[in-house]
């Protein structure tokens, strides 16, 4: 665990962050309802925006721009997820719930 605490890894804006926490509610809903093509869909076009940390701050500006705008409805959608799991007592995994913790 220490080795891979080590290792740099990108770090997000915490508004990026917070839109990409929402949106994993939705995708585990759709990864729930088989929705397999939606889910790879949206993977393309997040590739397609994803500029590595070692590019240029502009260019790395505009591509989490692009993200946000990208994941700003899945996010809304995915935040109606995360309240429906809190009205119905549903437990979230336990990977979004750690992800909520940090």
């Amino acid at each position: 665990v220490a080795k891979l605490r080590a290792i740099k890894t990108q770090q997000v804006s915490p508004v990026l962050r917070r839109l990409s926490v929402s949106y994993l509610f939705l995708v585990t809903a759709l990864f729930k309802l088989k929705q397999r093509w939606l889910i790879k869909a949206a993977s393309w076009l997040l590739w397609r925006s994803y500029v590595p940390s070692t590019r240029g701050g502009f260019r790395r500006a505009v591509g989490d721009i692009a993200t946000a705008i990208f994941i700003l409805p899945g996010a809304a959608a995915g935040a109606l997820v995360r309240l429906a799991m809190w009205a119905t007592g549903t437990k979230p995994s336990p990977m979004l719930a750690q992800l909520l913790a940090a």
